[in-house]
């Protein structure tokens, strides 16, 4: 088991004998276990899912901002600590709500696209949560045990509902920080084809990804699709996407990742559906992250 050891005392008793001086050193210490540490990342995302009573959106003006009723939230039972995560959270994406409203206008330079790094507490849980992901994938179940995964899965979804949770499976259909969906980083196709990538991809039913949600702005495709594991679990079209980008300095070269979260997570028709508040903020750890994900199976689920 592994522990992370605090010194709280530390209590030295010299004594004098004929051979010499001898010292014994006595150690009190506390010990964190990993179940402990587990628990505690537990508590803090269970925490974090009890503030959807307490952030909403305020329409009332140019674009939606995100609001949180911090004071309400404390007195509900919400640890300070985490009230005050949530409002960088909050910060956060409402910075991207902001960059991606001035994108391409004369006041864009005011509105920079925001970074975790500008925030501790957000920076701090990011490395915590990329941590608690890798040993998960890495040691502790199955990436793959539960969900579907096939390439092209392109097609309307005719959503039932939004977010369609099987009985006895505690984990959000959606995927978050504790259960992220999907848990390996998904395959990469390269595509035979003599068109050009810009050309093919719109053919396909691909859109342009707007700039605020890719670093590759002019070569990335986003295609809208549903997420439906094969135990029943769903999430809706336009939530997830098969990912087209083509290839810098060719045009002719392109590839397609089948099946991750959508990171265009301020258009309006996702802001309308967004699975849980903090959803904007999962997606861009999401995609921050998915390189360092196990590689795909090699057989569908």
């Amino acid at each position: 088991m592994k522990i992370q050891i605090r010194f709280l005392l530390v209590a030295a008793a010299v004594a004098l004998g004929a051979g010499g001086l001898s010292v014994a050193v006595l150690i009190t210490a506390t010990a964190i276990t990993t179940a402990q540490a587990n628990a505690q990342w537990g508590d803090q995302l269970h925490e974090l899912r009890l503030l959807e009573n307490y952030v909403d959106f305020n329409y009332g003006g140019d674009y939606p901002v995100q609001t949180l009723d911090a004071e309400a939230a404390v007195l509900g039972g919400i640890s300070k600590e985490t009230v005050a995560l949530a409002a960088e959270m909050v910060a956060y994406q409402n910075g991207f709500i902001s960059h991606a409203f001035h994108d391409g206008k004369a006041s864009a330079p005011d509105y920079p696209k925001p970074m975790p790094s500008d925030y501790e507490k957000l920076d701090a849980f990011f490395q915590k949560a990329t941590k608690n992901a890798k040993v998960r994938n890495g040691v502790l179940e199955n990436p793959v045990s539960r969900f579907q995964f096939g390439p092209f899965n392109f097609g309307p979804f005719n959503r039932v509902a939004l977010a369609v949770r099987p009985r006895n499976n505690p984990n959000h259909p959606c995927g978050d920080w504790g259960n992220p969906l999907p848990h390996y980083s998904p395959v990469r196709l390269t595509i035979n084809d003599p068109r050009r990538g810009s050309d093919y991809f719109i053919a396909e039913g691909f859109h342009l990804t707007a700039s605020y949600a890719t670093d590759d702005d002019g070569r990335d495709y986003t295609y809208d699709r549903s997420y439906i594991g094969h135990d029943g679990a769903r999430c809706a079209s336009p939530l997830f996407r098969d990912h087209g980008l083509v290839a810098s300095g060719n045009a002719y070269s392109y590839a397609v990742q089948a099946g991750e979260p959508n990171p265009e997570t301020l258009r309006l028709s996702i802001l309308a559906i967004l699975p849980y508040w903090y959803w904007p903020t999962y997606v861009r750890w999401w995609h921050i992250n998915d390189h360092t994900f196990p590689d795909p199976p090699t057989q569908p689920y």
